[in-house]
């Protein structure tokens, strides 16, 4: 189980998502793989991560992964803003700082707006090497959530403001039932039961996040490179 920082309620959750992937920008020994998703939709500030050899801006999405970034391996890591100098030329200056999991060769990105402001965490996340039977799940809300794949299978527990990569028992381009289960005046109950598809060449990623008293679930379908699929 990956900690990530303490869970804000409502609209000051989010996440900053770098992932190691293989994509077309290489990333080197001095490099971080970093992708990045926005936790909700809406306009985010424009921002950059610094690379070996010119700055890359961070393009956030709800709907899916952002494109692979090599960004120069710095933990904190800066993120930049472009604005001008008394002279007019163009400058990076450092907006934000990002804390990275101890050791991480890729992390998720994840961001957000709250009262106006840029709001950001960041998780491990080793894309390479994941298939298409391991989960991404990402608990934002302020309860404890168990997550079932599967009928008879064991539900993974996640604490609030953690993540896991949990493995199911699910076969390619077939079905699954899901359900999720959290405590609601004291009782656990299930907020959500459904059957979800399974598709080859891409791995699921399910953000939960309050939403008032309620827990809501989003499911994010992340294409893997093909090296990923190999036994």
């Amino acid at each position: 189980m990956i900690p990530l920082m303490p869970s804000i309620r409502h609209t000051v959750l989010a996440f900053a998502l770098l992932a190691c992937s293989g994509g077309a920008i290489p990333v080197s020994a001095q490099t971080l793989g970093v992708r990045t998703l926005a936790l909700k939709s809406g306009d985010l500030p424009e921002l950059y991560l610094r690379g070996e050899e010119e700055y890359h801006v961070l393009e956030f999405s709800s709907v899916q992964p952002g494109v692979l970034i090599p960004a120069l391996r710095r933990n904190p890591l800066p993120i930049f803003r472009k604005t001008e100098d008394d002279e007019g030329e163009v400058v990076f200056e450092p907006a934000y700082q990002v804390k990275l999991p101890s050791d991480a060769g890729g992390i998720l990105l994840l961001g957000w707006t709250s009262d106006d402001e840029f709001r950001h965490v960041a998780i491990e996340d080793n894309f390479r090497a994941a298939r298409f039977n391991d989960w991404l799940l990402i608990n934002t809300s302020g309860k404890p959530v168990a997550f079932q794949v599967g009928e008879d299978a064991k539900p993974a527990v996640m604490a609030p403001a953690t993540s896991i990569t949990h493995r199911v028992k699910a076969q390619k381009d077939q079905g699954v039932a899901v359900t999720a289960q959290a405590p609601f005046r004291g009782e656990p109950r299930t907020f959500f039961s459904t059957f979800w598809p399974v598709p080859d060449g891409k791995r699921t990623v399910v953000l939960f996040f309050d939403d008032g008293e309620k827990v809501r679930i989003k499911r994010i379908s992340d294409r893997l490179e093909p090296a990923a699929e190999e036994p």
